[in-house]
Formats: C-alpha cells, sequence, structure tokens
C-alpha cells in the first residue's frame, strides 16, 4: 500500500500541469514578459463571446479566450512570475479594432503533434519493480485506460461532433451574416494585462504582436477584483412540483449564482437527505443490508435537497411527501450513522452526517396518512447570463411522475 502512494504522489510530482495550473506555467517560462507573451500568442486560439467565463486555469483547459479570459491568464502568469499586475479596458475605434484584426494568428494548418508513444516493457518493467508492482500490472492497466478512453472519444464523436458539424452545415448563411460581424464586436471592448515596471505600468497584450495595445487604457482594475458586470453567470435552482386538490403548482427550493471564471474545478452536487430515520437498527448483515435501507428509505416523508459546492452545503427548505416546504428543516437522524457490516472481515462504517433522532414507526404512519398532497416532480434550472446578452434558461428533470 505504502508504494502504491508513493507512486501516486510521484506521478503528481512529475505531471504536466501547464493545462490548468497557471502557476504551474509561471514557473516553467520564468519572470519574462515576452516569453509569456510568445507562449500566449503560439498556444492560444482567440473565441469571440462576452464577459468572463473561463478564467486563467479554463484558458489553459481549452486553448481558447477572449480578450478578457486571456487577459486574466496573462495577468495570473505575470503574477506567478513576481509582477503586479491588472487589467486594462479600452473601447477601441473601428480602426484600432481593425488593426487587431489584421495581427490574429490564422488557424493553425499543420496537424498536432502526435501524442507521445507509451512506456516500453522494459520501463513498465523498471516502475513495477520500484514500487513492488505485481509484474504486467503497468501494462494492464494502461491498456484497459486507453480502451476506455477511445471508447469515450468514439461515443463522444458520435453524440456530439458529428451532429453539431450537420447543424453547422445546414444553417443559411446569408449576404447580410458576415461571419466578422461578431468578432469587430466583441474586439471592440478590448482587454489586456499591464505589469508594473517601476512607476510605469507596461502592456502586456496577447492580441498585439508587439503586446502593445492598439489604444491607450479607459479605466484599469485588479485581476482579483473582476467587476460582477464582466462576470458570465450561472444561477441553479431547485423547483418542486406539488399536486394538491388536482391543481399543480411549483415552488423554488433553493437559488444559487455562481461565475464559472471564478470557480473552476469547483465540485458541485445535488444531495437529498432523508429526515426521519430509524434511530434502533437490528442487527445488519451484509446479506440484508440493501433490504433493510430500501424499507427505510421507503417510509420517508420528508426530504432536505442540499446543493453542496466544494463541500459547502445549500439548502434553506426540505420538501415533504405531500409537497409541503418546510422553512426550518430539523432531520431527526441520520441513514448511516451505526450502520455497520463485515465484509471480509473489517467493519465498513459510513460517515456520521446528521445528528440521532428517536422518529418510530408510529410517527412515520402518521406523517404517511396526514398527507394531503402530492410531491410529483422536482427539476434543476439553470439560467446563463452573459454581458449585454438576454437570459438564457435550461430546465432539466431530477424526478417527473406526471410528465
Amino acid at each position: 500500500m505504502q508504494r502504491s502512494i508513493q507512486a501516486i504522489e510521484d506521478g503528481l510530482a512529475l505531471m504536466d500541469r501547464s493545462r490548468w495550473d497557471p502557476q504551474y506555467l509561471a514557473d516553467a517560462l520564468g519572470p519574462d514578459p515576452a516569453a509569456m507573451l510568445d507562449w500566449m500568442r503560439g498556444n492560444l486560439r482567440y473565441a469571440p463571446y462576452p464577459g468572463a467565463l473561463r478564467g486563467a486555469p479554463g484558458v489553459l483547459m481549452d486553448r481558447t479566450a477572449n480578450t478578457l479570459d486571456g487577459a486574466l491568464l496573462m495577468a495570473a502568469l505575470l503574477q506567478g512570475a513576481g509582477f503586479e499586475a491588472r487589467i486594462a479596458q479600452a473601447s477601441l475605434s473601428p480602426d484600432a479594432v481593425e488593426a487587431i484584426l489584421n495581427q490574429l494568428a490564422p488557424p493553425a494548418t499543420d496537424p498536432p503533434d502526435p501524442p507521445s508513444p507509451p512506456p516500453g516493457e522494459e520501463t513498465l518493467a523498471e516502475t513495477e519493480a520500484i514500487y513492488d508492482l505485481p509484474p504486467a500490472s503497468a501494462t494492464a492497466a494502461l491498456t484497459l485506460s486507453a480502451t476506455e478512453a477511445a471508447i469515450r472519444q468514439d461515443l463522444m464523436d458520435r453524440a456530439v461532433i458529428a451532429p453539431a458539424y450537420a447543424l453547422y452545415q445546414a444553417l443559411p448563411l446569408g449576404p447580410q451574416d458576415d461571419p466578422l460581424d461578431q468578432v469587430r464586436s466583441d474586439l471592440a471592448q478590448h482587454f489586456w494585462a499591464q505589469y508594473r515596471e517601476g512607476e510605469a505600468w507596461i502592456d502586456a497584450d496577447w492580441m498585439m504582436q508587439d503586446g502593445r495595445s492598439p489604444a491607450p487604457a479607459d479605466n484599469s482594475f485588479a485581476a482579483e477584483a473582476l467587476p460582477e458586470s464582466l462576470l458570465q453567470t450561472v444561477t441553479l435552482r431547485l423547483i418542486t412540483e406539488q399536486v394538491s386538490e388536482g391543481r399543480a403548482a411549483e415552488s423554488e427550493v433553493l437559488s444559487l449564482t455562481l461565475a464559472p471564471a471564478l470557480g473552476q474545478g469547483t465540485e458541485i452536487a445535488l444531495i437529498h437527505r432523508p429526515m426521519a430515520w430509524p434511530a434502533d437498527w437490528p442487527t445488519v448483515t451484509a446479506k440484508d443490508v440493501q433490504d433493510k435501507l430500501r424499507s427505510a428509505f421507503a417510509t420517508q416523508t420528508e426530504w432536505w435537497p442540499i446543493l453542496t459546492v466544494d463541500g459547502q452545503g445549500y439548502g434553506p427548505e426540505s420538501v415533504r411527501a405531500d409537497g409541503t416546504l418546510n422553512p426550518d428543516p430539523q432531520p431527526k437522524t441520520d441513514p448511516y450513522t451505526a450502520i455497520g457490516v463485515r465484509l471480509g472481515g473489517q467493519m465498513v462504517e459510513v460517515a456520521d452526517a446528521l445528528r440521532l433522532g428517536d422518529e418510530g414507526p408510529d410517527e412515520l404512519a402518521e406523517g404517511l396518512q396526514a398527507q394531503t398532497g402530492e410531491w410529483t416532480a422536482e427539476w434543476l434550472e439553470f439560467t446563463v447570463l452573459a454581458p449585454g446578452q438576454p437570459p438564457r434558461t435550461t430546465r432539466r428533470a431530477v424526478f417527473d411522475l406526471i410528465g
């Protein structure tokens, strides 16, 4: 086990993190703004879209940016190398916009570099010996990983790329539709990074070959103090439906607004915690634990939806089985507390998340009989808001008993 952990730690230390870690890339490039600009121009593709969407880590992941996201990455590289940096903004004249267009690098025509060949058998055998791994285990793991990756790529091609290309070909393009109109509109509100050198602020504009912006700055701000008006945001809403006396009504259980540019790598999850769980469990074995868990879940009369963002929970209200909301959730038991099942001689216990209570079968039965309506549906709603654009809302069903 210790050798396996050491292998993971060594792999992380040797991993190329330039696909998501601005500090790693800044260390690799060194304190040289010219080298940073060269890397930006040689590795990033410009795309027009409103506001900050990707942020510095997201630009590294996608290798795509508008002027604002590109400026955020450039500022992050400068700061990672020890420079004081900021973001500058200017409204450009049509002539200045054309100056940028004339310097935009054309799309790469050379095929991408082929992927690195897999390690040879001798190298894998040495690695297995160093970390005391079973013979041929590394080869088997790499083969399985490559096969799974090829299957996922094929599925993605079938589900996304081919239909998207067919749709693109079917779109009409009349003489009034100039593909550069959106580009010119995006470039007219121009952003770039600057770094301090003595008392002066020096341009580091990745869109220009010489790094100098085509116009003086109208204003500037710290990259860490990005104005909210420049952020793309997504608002997550949890909506429930109650049917009572033949009528359906929707209620908002929770709402949370996030800015993707500020939360790259954030883990978001929706969980539902049962509010009334048996406090006293009979003996649970590996053979009957599933049946007993199903029975306990079936008796629930109230659930607490919680949206977690990097472990921080948001759940102001719980939902009863009759569809009514409880503004003061008070969980009485934990569904996983004190459930221990002996598997292979080891006790497997799940973490205690909620405190114990004494809700019994009689109370649960009374709750079921007292229902006057029914909780019939739940949806997650996503509203995307981009600067200067109307909001776009998409709804996804968690469950829907009516349809």
